[in-house]
């Protein structure tokens, strides 16, 4: 049997009315008592009594006191007061209220009670502290957790919580304090197709494999993981399965954040942090820092995936293999990649990296190009004791980018093999800042061809030559600076054919060369270019064949500003060829070497003839000036040198009492024609113990009265 309120109350009047009781009663909450009554009321401040049956007598306690309802009772006490007294509450107030899950629409709210069974919680929910305007609700029995929908996103909202008893035992509102919902899925992230991430439980997942193991599998939109927090997951992660339909899959933190991001800690083992076998994946505003040994920060095998602003692995991070290994079509922006092993492969075509950094780790290359038509731009590449750049594929694109390394025996960049061709490297700064005597700052060798370097710095601060090519033709340096400290040649061509450097200067400040071309080299052309060496010889010329040396500037300030050994066949044309100390043009054991319309000048300071040939046969100057202002001669022809030719010409002796042109030690068989041949202070020519030498249409002039003058001085021959 029940008694609902409207009973009770009725009962209780007509008990007061009856002088039965003497104060009011209030019944609040629920009790069964004796014969199955119950009693309930809505009314605040007491506690549920309890009925009691015992033969025919029924009797309430509580506020509605004592009361015996039988007649006989009623009639022996009809006057007699009964105990009176409220209820104690039965509802309590919420502890340890908390917010478990947070979405962009919606927050769950949880609090500890102890409260009766059916106890109906309401929980609301308001913009304002004093829930003015609109107020979201929510109610729920026998429970300690709810969730309110309907929020908007990226808002600060106010909850508060009453417990309310059987209608009557209810407390008043308390605060379970303030909480913000989410912002709404990024722009671009289709609606319903991807999930929050925080580590704190205050979102649809706590880790990242959770939320991307939850997306559809049949992409409808572009689906986004949205990591809201900054703290460490540790874990790896594998995106793979799902078909695109033309859609991508983001991995993403909270726009909202700058300079923090959250970090993947993948521990050890054998899984990259992340695996990527679906196409089009973007990662962005992620670090990568793992906490062992693994063998790859991100590994892509499909194509399109995006980083941006990744941050893979730093200088303590064991990364094995790569920081960062791609396939094709995919880009890399703003990011950085360091690790153990190479820090970036390229393996596929077409793939971008701009405005990152790619730095290797110590006997590590920074990045690794085996694909082609792959851009790297406006980035930095560093290696530590290892190349920062290793490139055997084709078509490739390095261009506004600083390249350096520090230490080791490797090239700071190698363009190896005969894959390496049609790459391109364009308004770079490249360094070799540390490498040993055996390295280069560029190398193209082992059949690399049809490359080309221009507009870039191209620095040999520490270690071997600023570039060498060997055994790589028809490749080309243009409008470009090579420079050297050290005493390796800046520019070495060896082994090499059809290979170009023109419109560049190259120059070594310290003892090596200028620029050396060595052994079997053929058809290579240097054009509009300016060489100089401060101690070593500007241009040296080995074993060389059928080379051009073309409309330059050559000067050397304590060594030869060309020396020819035992070469053949080259052509030194319109070139300007000055030496400080020492002969500018020598010539030793070489043959049908052509100079052309050429102005030679050796600035005297040393004991040294402006041309000085030795053992050297078939060589012609054509239309050049031959100047020595201080030093003894203007050409010099000993140890046999034979059937070369002077022409059209111009020899100038100015300060020495030696001839201007000497044909010494059984030289024959030479010729001048058509030339003018003057010494200001001894003979003009002198022949010296060769014969079958000819003079033709020439002009020889020596102002020196002295009888030992003539202007043509003939010993012997």
């Amino acid at each position: 049997m029940r008694i609902r309120l409207n009973v009770v109350r009725r009962l209780a009047a007509a008990l007061i009315m009856g002088g039965l009781l003497s104060s009011h009663a209030h019944a609040a909450g629920r009790k069964t008592g004796a014969g199955g009554l119950v009693i309930t009321d809505d009314l605040v401040g007491g506690s549920a009594g309890t009925v009691q049956a015992s033969g025919g007598n029924f009797k309430l306690d509580g506020s509605l006191a004592q009361v015996a309802t039988s007649s006989a009772a009623y009639t022996a006490f009809p006057f007699q007061f009964v105990e009176a007294g409220y209820f104690s509450m039965m509802t309590t107030t919420p502890v340890n209220s908390s917010f478990p899950a947070v979405s962009s629409k919606t927050v769950s709210v949880a609090w500890v009670v102890s409260n009766p069974t059916g106890t109906l919680y309401m929980i609301d929910a308001s913009t304002a502290s004093n829930f003015t305007g609109t107020v979201f609700s929510t109610t729920i029995y026998n429970s300690s957790y709810t969730t309110i929908t309907g929020l908007r996103s990226n808002t600060v909202y106010n909850f508060r919580y009453k417990a309310n008893y059987m209608e009557g035992d209810e407390t008043d509102f308390h605060s379970l304090g303030s909480f913000a919902t989410l912002a709404n899925l990024p722009t671009g992230c289709a609606a319903g197709s991807g999930f929050n991430v925080a580590k704190d439980g205050y979102a649809d997942f706590t880790t990242i494999q959770a939320a991307v193991d939850a997306l559809p599998v049949s992409l409808v939109g572009t689906a986004c993981v949205v990591i809201r927090d900054t703290q460490n997951y540790t874990e790896a992660v594998t995106v793979g399965g799902f078909t695109n339909n033309g859609f991508a899959i983001k991995i993403i933190s909270d726009p909202a954040f700058v300079s923090s991001a959250p970090v993947v800690n993948t521990p050890g083992g054998i899984n990259p942090a992340f695996t990527i076998n679906t196409a089009t994946v973007t990662l962005g505003h992620i670090t990568i820092l793992p906490t062992a040994t693994i063998p790859y920060g991100v590994l892509a095998s499909s194509d399109y995936v995006t980083l941006s602003s990744v941050s893979v692995g730093d200088s303590g991070t064991t990364i094995s293999v790569a920081g960062v290994s791609l396939s094709s079509w995919s880009t890399v922006y703003r990011s950085t990649s360091q690790s153990d092993g190479s820090s970036l492969i390229l393996n596929g075509h077409n793939n971008l990296i701009y405005g990152s950094t790619i730095a290797g780790n110590s006997g590590t290359t920074g990045l690794r190009i085996d694909g082609s038509s792959n851009i790297v731009s406006q980035s930095l590449v560093t290696g530590m004791n290892g190349s920062a750049l290793r490139m055997s594929g084709g078509y490739n694109t390095i261009s506004q980018s600083s390249v350096s390394a520090v230490g080791g025996v490797f090239s700071v960049i190698s363009i190896d093999g005969a894959g390496a061709t049609g790459n391109t490297l364009t308004q770079n700064y490249i360094n070799n800042m540390g490498g040993g005597a055996g390295s280069a700052t560029l190398e193209l060798v082992n059949g690399a061809r049809f490359n080309t370097i221009l507009l870039s710095t191209i620095v040999a601060s520490s270690g071997g030559r600023a570039v060498w090519i060997n055994n790589a033709g028809s490749n080309t340096v243009t409008t470009s600076r090579l420079t050297s400290v050290t005493a390796s040649p800046t520019l070495e061509i060896m082994n090499t054919n059809n290979t170009t450097v023109s419109f560049s200067t190259v120059a070594n400040t310290s003892s090596g060369m200028g620029v050396l071309l060595n052994t079997n080299n053929g058809g290579n052309s240097i054009i509009q270019s300016v060489i100089n060496s401060n101690t070593g010889v500007a241009l040296y010329v080995t074993y060389s064949n059928n080379n051009t040396i073309q409309q330059s500037t050559i000067s050397a300030a304590n060594s030869n500003s060309i020396f020819s050994l035992a070469s053949f066949n080259n052509l030194y044309d319109r070139l300007k060829i000055t030496a400080t100390d020492n002969a500018a043009v020598f010539i030793a054991q070489s043959s049908s070497e052509t100079f052309r319309q050429s102005s030679i000048t050796a600035l005297g300071l040393g004991a040294a003839a402006a041309v000085y040939i030795t053992a050297g046969s078939s060589n012609s100057f054509a239309q050049c000036a031959l100047n020595n202002f201080s030093g003894p001669m203007g050409v010099q022809l000993v140890l046999q040198s034979n059937y070369n030719v002077l022409s059209q010409s111009t020899v100038t002796s100015s300060a020495s009492s030696q001839p201007a042109f000497l044909a010494d030690t059984g030289s024959s068989s030479n010729t001048i024609t058509q030339s003018y041949i003057l010494s200001n202070n001894g003979p003009a020519v002198k022949f010296n113990g060769g014969g079958f030498n000819t003079i033709v249409g020439s002009t020889l002039a020596s102002p020196s009265p002295t009888s030992a003058d003539h202007a043509l001085n003939l010993v012997g021959s």
